[in-house]
């Protein structure tokens, strides 16, 4: 506690007080030398007592030096202290006095800095409350006058955030995202949720709502969460779905880009499904056997659609090919029994093998200027197409293209074409009448074979080989020309023209092969625009003229 300060008595020394240091002020100068070793040595009894009383009130302070400003003097030798006689004539009774008072106001005052020792009062050190990422304090105490420490204040851990979410889900084009907000503080942040990439198998098409029930109409979503992972359906996988007949629709959503391989082979209860503009690429046999499957809309993204796509699809009646597509595959529509209409867009270039094979409710068809290729039995067993076109862009009639069209009755064929192939047009029994271009060297075998209706038949004047049974069984054909430049007549070429008559012959031909002619019962006459000698110098084979009853030669015609 703090001191009051003391007045001096008559001649006592004062004591100063600075911070629990004392110090003895010097004794008066104009004293004798008596007084001067008296005051010594009293100063010196001072300090000592002093010193002793601070050392006993230091040491209730746990940890507190003691701190002396000075030493503690030695008393000076003997020899130099005047003897008991003379000091006694020198000191006066007053003088003696004073000294007395002052000495005894000294220990008075040294005995109340030794009894200021005391019991620590206690104060509440207010702790600090932990935050969400902050620690705290817990609370503490101490003395209020000496600021000793009695309980230490112990780190509080953070509390940490609580934080809560909202979720906007991603779409099939969008991420979504996730915004989490602590309860406690406020604080908050965004996690963007970018869906990983799912392509739906035969293994985990349950994860999009597949069940397997009957009658099932199956919405495969966009997006969806599994086991806090986001998932977004890009494509249908190798038989995803093959065989579910119980599978009677299906909605592909948004985002999806291919339809695999047999994705939705043989779904024979399939009536309905939508695929959307996202779509670019329909897999092989992607629709194969989904004989419930009445229609379908293509979109415009499509760019390919493969082999067998829609085979066996024979409830199927009308399809539009989308404008991107450049190529119509092998089988892609093949047995699609029902199939009426079909409307090719200005960018196929090509109409693969066995396309639009055996479509029998096939009725027309237009071939855009576009195509440049139509492979083998494109349209073989087409029996109700009535009538062709094929563009001046299309170079070659590949075998079997039109086999077995018995519908058709018109074909026309583009001055670009250079080869008609094995058994284009066979069994085309409608067809009454067939120029062919120019363009044209050679016709295959049994090219116009059993074309029971063809009657009349303009060979162009580049046809130079004309095939084996090329136009064998042409029952009503009347009349035959060959141009100037044909060359070779094949084996069995107009064998069974039972109705044939007259046959108008080039000296450009150099071969007529056995059979050529066979059981042409009603030939009558042979109009040759070369001598005698130029047609026995044709190479005839075997039974070229079998059977036929009798027919009169004419050389050198002129037409």
């Amino acid at each position: 506690m703090p001191k009051k300060d003391k007045k001096p008595q008559g001649n006592a020394t004062p004591v100063v007080e600075t911070k629990n240091r004392y110090i003895a002020p010097e004794p008066p100068k104009k004293k004798g030398k008596v007084l001067l070793i008296v005051g010594i040595t009293v100063a010196v009894a001072v300090v000592a007592v002093v010193a002793a009383g601070l050392v006993a009130r230091e040491m209730n302070k746990p940890g507190a030096p003691i701190e002396f400003t000075g030493s503690l003097a030695e008393p000076e030798q003997a020899s130099e202290l005047p003897t008991e006689g003379e000091a006694t004539e020198e000191l006066t009774e007053a003088e003696t006095g004073k000294a007395e008072t002052g000495k005894a106001e000294t220990e008075e005052i040294a005995t109340e800095e030794v009894t200021t020792a005391h019991v620590h009062i206690e104060e509440v050190i207010a702790g600090v409350e932990p935050t969400c990422t902050e620690t705290g304090l817990s609370e503490g105490k101490k003395c209020s006058v000496c600021e000793t420490i009695l309980v230490e204040p112990e780190f509080v851990p953070a509390n940490g955030h609580e934080y809560s979410s909202i979720i906007t889900a991603p779409t099939a084009t969008i991420d979504g995202q996730a915004k989490y907000t602590c309860s406690i503080c406020s604080d908050w942040y965004i996690d963007t949720l970018t869906p990983e990439s799912f392509m739906v198998t035969k293994s985990n098409r349950n994860k999009i709502g597949f069940t397997g029930e009957s009658s099932e109409n199956l919405v495969i979503p966009d997006v969806f969460e599994d086991n806090g992972v986001w998932y977004r359906v890009i494509g249908i996988g190798y038989k995803a779905f093959e065989g579910c007949s119980d599978l009677t629709s299906i909605v592909i959503p948004d985002g999806v880009t291919s339809i695999g391989e047999s994705a939705l082979y043989g779904c024979k209860g399939l009536s309905s499904i939508v695929i959307p503009d996202s779509v670019t690429n329909i897999g092989d046999s992607a629709f194969n056997r989904c004989v419930s499957l009445s229609s379908i809309n293509i979109p415009d993204s499509v760019t390919s659609i493969g082999i067998a796509a829609f085979s066996v699809c024979s409830s199927l009646t009308s399809i539009v090919i989308p404008d991107n597509v450049t190529s119509i595959s092998d089988h892609a529509f093949s047995n699609c029994g029902n199939l009426s209409s079909v409307v090719l867009p200005n960018s196929v270039k090509s109409i693969g093998s066995y396309a639009f094979d055996s479509c029998v409710g096939l009725t027309s068809i237009v071939i855009p200027d576009s195509v440049t290729s139509i492979g083998d039995s494109a349209f073989y067993g087409c029996s109700k197409l009535t009538s062709i076109e094929i563009p001046n862009s299309v170079t070659k009639i590949e075998d079997s293209t039109f086999y077995g069209c018995s519908g058709l009755s018109s074909v026309t064929l583009g001055n670009s074409i250079t080869s008609i192939g094995y058994s284009a047009f066979h069994f085309c029994s409608q067809i009454v009448s067939i120029t062919i271009p120019d363009s044209v060297l050679s016709i295959g075998d049994c090219a116009f074979m059993d074309c029971s209706g063809l009657s009349s038949v303009n060979l162009g004047n580049g046809v130079t080989n004309i095939g084996e049974s090329a136009f064998a069984d042409c029952s009503n054909l009347t009349t035959i020309t060959f141009s100037n430049t044909v060359t070779n007549i094949s084996k069995k070429a107009f064998c069974r023209c039972r109705n044939l008559t007259t046959v108008f012959i080039s000296d450009s031909v150099t071969n007529i092969d056995a059979y050529a002619f066979a059981e042409c019962n009603n030939l009558a006459d042979i109009f040759y625009t070369g001598s005698d000698t130029q047609w026995n110098n044709i190479t005839k084979g075997a039974y070229w003229d079998n059977d036929i009853l009798s027919y009169t030669l004419h050389y050198n015609y002129t037409s």
